[in-house]
């Protein structure tokens, strides 16, 4: 295999990024976010069981299923958008300008698309192979680092491997004094009509 392969996904290095370079990418759209971009979401995404996916299959069919969830994740990939393997197993797609909504979009068509390939490769009625995601969006008032992001989006996916059905979890932004409509001495007048 070349030097300029991912030897785990097969895929170009550049994409997806390993965890450092990952995390830089990260840091510079949290500073680009700062400087008024509307949001920033990040979509986790893993193979759900892959202990018992190795144990029916092997390590190489679960190689295999890994490097297709990665491939899922490319299509309608921007220009701005970044793909990076976030742990053993695990992937991350970062949406620079994308809310909640639409990240979660992303994410059915990642899962779909994956389902998809795995049932074309694994025809066998028992073994359903699929994926979950962890989403996570935060907005321009939110003050995030980019470690706090990625755990954020860990634990999001972690809560989505435990669910028995969906396999999705979404992590809304939080709403800081700033961007919240309504503060506390405006709610007073309102219901008040005191200042």
């Amino acid at each position: 295999m070349n030097s300029g392969t991912d030897f785990r996904t097969g895929l170009p290095a550049a994409r997806p990024r390993n965890a450092r370079r990952f995390t830089n990418v990260i840091a510079g759209e949290l500073a680009r976010i700062s400087r008024g971009r509307d949001e920033l979401s990040l979509v986790c995404a893993a193979v759900i069981d892959r202990g018992n996916l190795r144990k029916e299959l092997g390590a190489a069919a679960l190689a295999r299923a890994e490097n297709a969830l990665a491939s899922a994740m490319r299509p309608d990939m921007r220009e701005c958008d970044s793909l990076g393997r976030i742990a053993e197993g695990r992937h991350a797609l970062l949406l620079p300008g994308v809310g909640l909504s639409a990240a979660r979009l992303r994410g059915e068509q990642t899962q779909a698309s994956f389902a998809r390939k795995m049932r074309r490769q694994y025809k066998t009625g028992d073994l359903k192979i699929t994926c979950a995601l962890g989403i996570v969006c935060i907005g321009r008032d939110e003050l995030c680092a980019p470690g706090d992001l990625l755990e954020r989006g860990c634990r999001a996916l972690q809560n989505a491997l435990a669910q028995r059905n969906v396999h999705i979890c979404l992590e809304r932004p939080a709403l800081s004094e700033h961007s919240t409509l309504v503060r506390s001495c405006e709610k007073r007048f309102l219901f008040f009509g005191e200042g």
